[in-house]
């Protein structure tokens, strides 16, 4: 039984040194492969053509000028299917959207052309 006890406190002892161990690394910025935050990738300048696209409950989208889907929340002012806007987003890696279809962005500076 004393072993037992024994070995159940030296796995929680290493196990919260390793998760300190995490945690310090996670505040220092270096990356850990089962971190499961999301995280973005800044500042893509793009032009292109804003599309109504009629699966996954409609929704409006953009396809680049060089072929690129773009998904992600457009003002209503910009939900014109064919018109020409142009911007910066920010890809949103480490979700999901219920939508598949393209990549998932966040979109700032949009102007109409």
């Amino acid at each position: 039984m004393r072993p037992i006890i024994v070995s159940l406190l030296l796995s929680l002892s290493l196990f919260g040194c390793s998760h300190e161990q995490l945690s310090a690394k996670n505040q220092q910025g270096v990356s850990d492969n089962m971190s499961t935050s999301s995280q973005v990738v800044k500042g893509v300048s793009f032009s292109g053509k804003v599309v109504h696209v009629k699966v996954e409950g409609n929704f409006w989208g953009v396809i680049t000028d060089d072929g690129k889907k773009l998904n992600g929340e457009l003002p209503k002012k910009f939900h014109k299917d064919g018109l020409h806007i142009a911007g910066r987003y920010e890809v949103k890696e480490g979700m999901v959207s219920f939508r598949m279809w393209g990549e998932l962005v966040e979109f700032s500076e949009l102007n109409a052309k």
